[in-house]
């Protein structure tokens, strides 16, 4: 449940960022912490105790005004039944309160991380416990105290995002389905894809 909420989450911060592309300030500004919810932000109705997500970020102040006043007033509105705690935080050494926090177990639910792309924080993370996401951090990994993740960067060679479908939340679970038959002792692999394989191509066929 959280985690599809974080995803809705993201997508609204992804409009600001778009936003803030035309803006003549940066997000990359040093900036004292400080909670950024203005007092109309919050909700007009809710039929109960709202889901709580932090999040993290380094705007400048007039990106924080636009975040304020259009992203988080929007997202209230449609979304009642959870509360944004948006944190401000100091550009300069984000990325190792980021790591302690995950260390402590104490990560945000949502941070903006385009800055923490750059291989050094990568291995950093990577080193929490957290999985790189780029190509050239990977090979700087030292995978031998976290075999999972060398697991993943394998796949990740081969790997694809996810087609621009609407169809899918639907594909996902014909291709859950079909590994968990693999698994089950079910279905040989190439039968299970074949079926998957069949009941997509239906699926497409249709919209």
């Amino acid at each position: 449940m959280k985690k599809r909420l974080i995803a809705i989450l993201l997508v609204l911060v992804l409009a600001l960022s778009l936003a803030a592309c035309g803006s003549s300030t940066t997000g990359n500004e040093p900036a004292a912490q400080s909670t950024s919810q203005g007092a109309d932000q919050q909700p007009a109705t809710a039929t109960a105790d709202p889901v709580e997500i932090t999040f993290w970020h380094s705007y400048s102040e007039g990106e924080e005004k636009i975040f304020n006043d259009t992203v988080l007033t929007a997202f209230a509105a449609q979304h009642p039944e959870i509360k944004v705690n948006a944190i401000r935080m100091p550009y300069e050494g984000l990325d190792e309160q980021l790591i302690t926090a995950v260390s402590g177990d104490a990560a945000p639910d949502v941070i903006r991380m385009q800055f923490m792309l750059e291989d050094e924080q990568q291995v950093a993370m990577a080193g929490a416990g957290m999985i790189p996401v780029t190509a050239s951090a990977m090979a700087k990994i030292d995978t031998s105290a976290s075999p999972y993740v060398a697991v993943y960067m394998e796949q990740l060679k081969t790997a694809e995002a996810r087609i621009p479908c609407s169809s899918w939340p639907t594909i996902e679970t014909i291709l859950n389905t079909a590994f968990e038959s693999v698994l089950r002792g079910q279905a040989s692999s190439q039968e299970a894809l074949d079926n998957a394989a069949a009941q997509i191509d239906e699926l497409l066929a249709q919209e």
